[in-house]
C-alpha cells in the first residue's frame, strides 16, 4: 500500500478504493448470512462472564443482551422476546430453571440453555422437566468455541455431531 502522502493516479486510486469496497462487503456478508438476527438474552449474577459472552455474541452477529438480575430479564422478555436465554442455574432471586419456565410461558418458541458449575444441578431440572419443559444444560466453565456451536445447534439448525450436551459427562 503506497505512503499516505504519494499520490496515485486517478485510476489506481479508483481500483483500490473498488477493492476496499468489495473487501468490506464480503466481510459484511459474513455477517448478515444469516437469514434472521437471532436475539439471544444472557443471564448471569457474575458481570464479568454475562458482559464477555454478551460481547462474544454480538461478534458473531447476533443480537445479544446481557443481564446480571433474572428479574431484569423476564422484564424484557415482553419487549423484546429472545430466540434464546443462556442463563445460571444458581442466582439470586429465581433460578435459572425458573428463569426459563417463565420465560417459556411468554414465548414458547424461546429456546433456553442453562449452564452450571454445580454438579447437582441436572437435580434442580426435574421440576421443569415434570412441567413439561426441555433444557440443555452444560457445564461452567465452557469454552467459547463449545458454546457457540451449542447456539448454533440450538437456534440455526445448524449441526454438531461432535457434540455432548450433557452436564455429567462434562464433569
Amino acid at each position: 500500500m503506497p505512503a499516505p502522502d504519494s499520490k496515485l493516479p486517478k485510476q489506481e486510486a479508483s481500483s483500490l478504493v473498488s477493492a476496499t469496497c468489495e473487501r468490506h462487503e464480503s466481510a459484511g456478508q459474513h455477517l448478515s448470512s444469516r437469514k434472521k438476527k437471532y436475539r439471544i438474552f444472557v443471564v448471569d449474577p457474575e458481570y464479568i462472564l454475562a458482559s464477555t459472552l454478551g460481547e462474544i455474541l454480538r461478534g458473531e452477529g447476533y443480537e445479544a443482551t446481557s443481564f446480571t438480575e433474572p428479574i431484569l430479564a423476564m422484564q424484557a422478555v415482553s419487549f423484546e422476546p429472545p430466540d434464546l436465554i443462556i442463563s445460571s442455574v444458581v442466582m439470586p432471586h429465581i433460578s435459572g430453571t425458573e428463569l426459563g419456565i417463565r420465560v417459556q410461558e411468554n414465548c414458547p418458541n424461546c429456546k433456553v440453555l442453562l449452564w452450571s458449575a454445580d454438579p447437582d444441578a441436572t437435580n434442580l431440572l426435574s421440576a421443569a422437566e415434570a412441567s413439561g419443559h426441555c433444557f440443555e444444560v452444560i457445564a461452567k466453565p465452557v469454552h467459547p468455541t463449545y458454546l457457540l456451536k451449542k447456539i448454533r445447534e440450538m437456534i440455526e439448525g445448524a449441526p454438531s455431531p461432535s457434540l455432548s450436551s450433557s452436564l455429567e459427562e462434562k464433569l
